[in-house]
């Protein structure tokens, strides 16, 4: 009987090995490819860019560069993602540490999604007027922020609302990211931020993405020693709560100065993302 259980349990450690090393080998194949789709698809936003930066371009010519831009753009945010995930999984990622303001680095993000919010009748309303200087690495934050806005105008539909927030206790900073799209099942509020993870279509009325963006905002929350849940809204849709120290780790190094948002990455991939309306959806009950 010893024996069979000694077996039995040298067969469950074998199997969990090799499932380690298959998820490693996955790691490993994502980064790859990853990094081998990044450089063409970079050597085609360049030459695109130069040319609509031509004033007298042809109409034409200059929709269908921008059709050309707008899906090199999207699908460069979903080999970022992927490479992110690589990243996380060997644990490549260091904290920066700078003290800044977080109030107005959340306006100049939320501004990237002002357009989108125009041409799609949605209420963007951001609440972020009061000062709130703490040690933050601004890179994660502003990914924090950008994925979570995208992910708000990804399912809202036209005519709906969205609306970020920052609210501050003691030791901590609070954004809150507010939509009016079909929200989140109460079983699928932690399921939302694994890796992968999608929503039933059938209830979000959106095509799947990779389910990497609400994976990595997670990540790198918990990098920043903070927390993220959902949870729904006055409004009728979901509610991120994203809580982050105001203070890094003791004997960690902390620049001084403004972190300034980088105009030319992330923002406009993720709000081309999200530049197509989605579908009617229907609100859970």
């Amino acid at each position: 009987m010893e024996s069979e259980v000694f077996q039995r349990a040298q067969e469950v450690g074998e199997a969990n090995r090799k499932l380690r090393e298959l998820d490693r080998l996955k790691t490993h194949f994502f980064a790859n490819i990853s990094h081998e789709l990044r450089t063409p698809l970079t050597l085609i936003l360049g030459p695109v860019g130069k040319h609509l930066a031509a004033p007298a371009l042809d109409a034409g010519l200059r929709r269908d560069l921008e059709m050309v831009q707008r899906n090199a753009r999207i699908l460069l945010k979903q080999v970022s993602n992927l490479l992110d995930v690589a990243k996380l999984e060997a644990g490549r990622f260091e904290m920066d540490y700078v003290r800044t303001d977080l109030a107005p680095l959340v306006k100049l993000l939320a501004a990237n999604f002002e357009t989108v919010a125009s041409d799609r009748s949605i209420r963007f309303d951001i609440d972020a007027d009061v000062p709130m200087v703490m040690d933050i690495d601004h890179e994660k934050v502003q990914r924090i922020v950008l994925n979570l806005l995208s992910n708000a105008f990804k399912f809202t539909p036209a005519g709906g609302t969205v609306r970020v927030s920052l609210e501050k206790t003691d030791d901590r900073a609070i954004l809150l990211v507010d939509d009016t799209g079909p929200g989140i099942p109460a079983q699928a509020r932690e399921a939302i931020f694994e890796r992968f993870y999608q929503l039933d279509r059938e209830h979000t009325g959106q095509k799947g993405g990779t389910g990497l963006g609400l994976a990595i905002v997670r990540e790198f929350v918990n990098l920043c020693r903070g927390k993220a849940r959902a949870t729904t809204n006055p409004l009728g849709g979901a509610r991120f709560i994203i809580e982050l120290p105001l203070q890094a780790p003791a004997g960690v190094v902390v620049r001084d100065g403004e972190a300034l948002v980088d105009g030319g990455g992330d923002p406009p991939l993720l709000v081309d993302a999200v530049s197509q309306p989605p579908p009617p959806t229907n609100l859970y009950p």
